[in-house]
């Protein structure tokens, strides 16, 4: 347990690298990193080289997108996003000189950059320029973009090259199921795509990538109910399955030589990264503390694997481990300052039962209490909804917990990592069987002694803002407190107002919401607003793509209609040129500072 309060600030402040990637020799890693104190591109040498800082404060302050190595290892293709909204243009960074050149005009559409081709002529892209997200190609030299694909639902995974260059991969659905994703080809020069793979009607299947030979491609399918890689031959159309049959298992990346795949074990809330010999079926468990790992890669001739690491207790680096010799080091080690991370609160992964007698998995942090005081605690609601909460370093839960909350963390259902059925859980039941496996956290934190019933928040962010407002106007004597931030209100009003893209993805989770109607009407918590009995915080960027600001002004709109008083029932707050969240390190600060002081006032 800590032995005093945290310092939020400091804790914000622990600098962290994102989007790790490994040039194609595998002797290089670019990644995103806020040593400075702002979002900066490094690229060190391997094993062991020293960061050197490319972008030197010449980039946006929020960075959302991957870090894309031409095949020369000369440049880096990221997105420019200059006013936070989600909004990228495609540019590039040249790793010697650090020029900085536009790809794509800065329009408004959403660019995610994926690979350059193998030839170096083109850049295959995601965006939802002509509707729901779809696979593009830019000719670097002519600067024209063609379409490659008009699926009507958004691409899950794409831009693989094919080793010769002619084919890419994609993975999106036609079916009428709305919880389907199949496997494609698509060609590069525009004329089609080719399905090759469907587990089943209903089952997630997502291309991960190729192996040399161009006739095997490697992809994670959930047909037989759970997450497994496999590798599919495409000529007899069959997979082989790599893995265990009953732990969920991600494919992650491909050796450059073909012998190797690598691929993430999700169990309790853990991901370890695992290496399959492709050849005789051997499993390399790589020796790392158990944690997350994030983008791992084959690196420096498959003798070392490139990874971001964390633990509860420990901030994300970017780490280097040798193969079979248990050497890992990290390329972005971390000052602590004068806190301990030894200090930090380890959690426990628990389990408890729902209304429905659902097993909920959930990730326990607990305060110190004093001698016969329950403390107080807060249900933190993840997003998504198919995301999951796992194991990692939270700076804001750590201080709440120093601050004498006991912090629940529940994976609800609809959460990623524990197969099929439970992923399929909330669909087309938003704020139904999820919410109720929440309200079961609040009661199991009560009746274990564990928390002090009258004084339990929730909070969340997203999807998480969302059961925020459900939380408080369908169960409102459960909660002493809650904040909403960046969540949806009015599912209607979402689709309306939103761009193609979220209005697709809206119907993939929710049905039509024609025929649907009453449903996404009974799922709005703006139209239960008047039966809010908890303190409120909405806080909310301004420039929120997914989720727009008027969602949170019309509930503000909606409670003082009901009579409700700013400053006393909730307080609503503003932040002004930020998006969905933000990885500018003074506006994360602001931001859970403000829920922070929120939740300790309240609760």
């Amino acid at each position: 347990m800590p032995k005093s309060t945290l310092d939020l600030t400091k804790l914000l402040s622990l600098p962290a690298a994102h989007y790790g990637t490994v040039s194609w020799d595998g002797s290089s890693v670019a990644f995103v990193w806020n040593v400075t104190g702002r979002q900066e591109i490094y690229v060190a040498k391997l094993p062991d080289g020293e960061p050197h800082n490319i972008s030197e404060g010449r980039l946006p302050k929020s960075i959302r997108t991957y870090l894309v190595w031409n095949r020369a290892g000369t440049e880096i293709a990221f997105g420019w996003d200059e006013e936070d909204k989600e909004r990228h243009a495609l540019w590039t960074i040249d790793v010697r000189s650090g020029e900085l050149k536009q790809l794509t005009d800065k329009s408004d559409v959403w660019h995610m950059p994926l690979e350059f081709s193998p030839d170096g002529s083109s850049l295959a892209f995601i965006s939802d320029l002509n509707g729901p997200r779809g696979l593009f190609r830019l000719d670097l030299e002519t600067k024209v973009t063609v379409a490659l694909t008009k699926f009507p639902s958004p691409l899950y995974t794409a831009g693989q090259w094919s080793p010769d260059g002619t084919q890419l991969l994609a993975s999106s659905n036609e079916t009428e199921d709305l919880r389907n994703c199949d496997v494609y080809t698509v060609d590069a020069g525009g004329l089609g795509v080719q399905h090759v793979y469907q587990g089943s009607i209903g089952s997630q299947d997502k291309a991960l990538g190729w192996l040399p030979n161009g006739k095997h491609i490697v992809l994670t399918s959930d047909v037989a109910g759970i997450e497994r890689p496999g590798v599919l031959d495409l000529e007899t159309g069959k997979v082989r399955w790599l893995g265990q049959a009953d732990v969920s298992e991600t494919a992650a990346d491909v050796s450059g030589s073909g012998k190797y795949v690598l691929s993430l074990r999700n169990q309790d809330a853990l991901e370890t990264p695992i290496i399959t010999n492709l050849g005789t079926g051997e499993e390399t468990t790589l020796d790392l503390p158990a944690g997350v790992a994030l983008q791992p890669q084959f690196a420096l001739n498959d003798t070392a694997v490139v990874l971001g690491h964390t633990t509860p207790t420990y901030q994300i680096e970017l780490c280097v481990t040798t193969i079979g010799k248990g050497k890992t080091q990290s390329l972005t080690p971390i000052d602590y300052g004068t806190m301990d991370p030894d200090s930090f609160v380890e959690p426990r992964h628990i389990t408890y039962e729902s209304s429905d007698g659902l097993t909920i998995p959930a990730i326990l942090y607990e305060a110190h209490s004093e001698r016969g005081k329950l403390p107080p605690a807060i249900v933190e609601i993840h997003g998504g909804p198919s995301g999951q909460a796992r194991r990692l370093f939270t700076p804001w839960v750590q201080y709440w917990v120093s601050r004498g909350f006991t912090v629940l963390v529940p994976n609800f259902r609809g959460s990623t990592g524990y197969g099929r059925e439970f992923f399929d859980g909330n669909y087309k039941d938003w704020g139904g069987g999820d919410l109720q496996d929440v309200v079961a956290g609040a009661e199991y934190l009560a009746r274990e002694g564990l928390a002090d019933r009258e004084r339990i928040a929730c909070y969340g962010g997203s999807y998480g803002g969302y059961l925020t407002y459900m939380a408080l106007t369908k169960t409102p004597d459960v909660w002493k407190a809650g904040v909403a931030w960046v969540g949806l209100s009015d599912l209607l009003a979402a689709h309306e107002e939103g761009s193609p893209h979220m209005k697709r993805v809206l119907e993939l989770l929710m049905g039509d919401p024609v025929e649907n109607e009453a449903l996404w009407r009974d799922r709005s918590p703006i139209h239960f607003a008047e039966n809010l009995k908890a303190k409120l915080l909405i806080i909310h960027g301004v420039n929120d793509p997914r989720c727009p600001i008027s969602q949170a002004r019309a509930f503000r709109d909606q409670l003082l209609e009901h009579g409700f008083v700013e400053g006393e029932a909730f307080e609503y707050v503003e932040l002004d040129k930020v998006g969905h969240g933000s990885s500018d390190l003074e506006q994360n600060i602001h931001t859970q500072q403000t829920i922070a002081d929120f939740l300790i006032k309240n609760v």
